[in-house]
């Protein structure tokens, strides 16, 4: 969720609300585009950010990208860099928001920050920077342990997972690259509500489903997409794990306690 500003704090409100509308009416984008105006005078920052914000709702990614780095060159504090991330987030940019967030790590390494930067590791599929991470904030936080983050956990034991059935980083990051292709091509660019990782086992061979929960209440959509992700993952020639990682799509529902949502 985007991260508020007391001057900015009612708008952004409404494009949190917004956001959660399949399709918000133009009149209500009218309205809170107006309300954004009127913070031009009072902080170019931050009139930027709300804009970038905004346009990441409406789907316009070049004016969404403009606008936060506009913002950023005003001010590169971490509320401004966690926004843009979840903008990008929102369009579809995952790798992005999480080099954001990365960023805003370095600034702060607190609790909050960590919990957004494994999370974006999550969902990007990128772990590479876990390690590093985890380093980083146990540094900076004496007598606090990383495993208190809940998403750190969840990555721990994906990681563990990864390890028994044999499959690299590396291949679940190309894996899920894979996916939001797919994804992307069903009009679900920014489609992943939440996962699960859990081991299996066929003919001996060990693997990790992986379950995907999107926002989509059509079967045949559903359908569609489980055959195009197996597909895919069985033709590709860069993942040597294709076999051992089993991805599943269903329908969103209220997350569970394993799951990150």
């Amino acid at each position: 969720m985007p991260v508020q500003l007391t001057i900015a704090h009612d708008i952004t409100d409404q494009i949190n609300i917004l956001a959660g509308r399949e399709k918000p009416s133009e009149m209500e984008l009218a309205r809170v585009k107006r309300e954004i105006e009127k913070v031009k005078n009072a902080d170019a920052a931050q009139y930027y950010m709300l804009l970038g914000m905004f346009y990441s709702v409406v789907g316009d990614e070049a004016e969404s990208r403009s606008n936060h780095e506009r913002s950023l060159r005003l001010n590169s504090e971490i509320i401004f860099l966690e926004n843009y991330a979840f903008s990008l987030k929102r369009l579809g940019a995952g790798l992005e928001a999480l080099e954001l967030l990365l960023r805003a790590f370095e600034q702060a390494p607190t609790d909050q920050v960590l919990e957004e930067v494994a999370q974006a590791m999550i969902y990007s599929g990128d772990f590479v920077e876990f390690e590093r991470v985890i380093q980083r904030f146990d540094k900076a936080n004496p007598g606090r342990q990383a495993n208190s983050v809940r998403s750190v956990r969840y990555i721990a034991t994906a990681v563990e997972r990864f390890a028994r059935a044999k499959v690299s980083i590396e291949d679940f990051k190309l894996s899920m690259a894979l996916v939001r292709a797919v994804l992307s091509r069903k009009g679900l660019v920014n489609g992943i509500e939440t996962m699960t990782f859990s081991s299996g086992t066929f003919d001996e061979v060990p693997h990790v489903d992986v379950v995907l929960r999107v926002k989509t209440s059509s079967s045949d959509i559903l359908f569609d997409l489980n055959e195009e992700i197996a597909d895919a993952m069985a033709s590709s020639e860069d993942i040597e794990a294709w076999n051992r990682l089993v991805f599943t799509v269903c329908d969103h529902v209220a997350p569970a306690e394993s799951e990150v949502a």
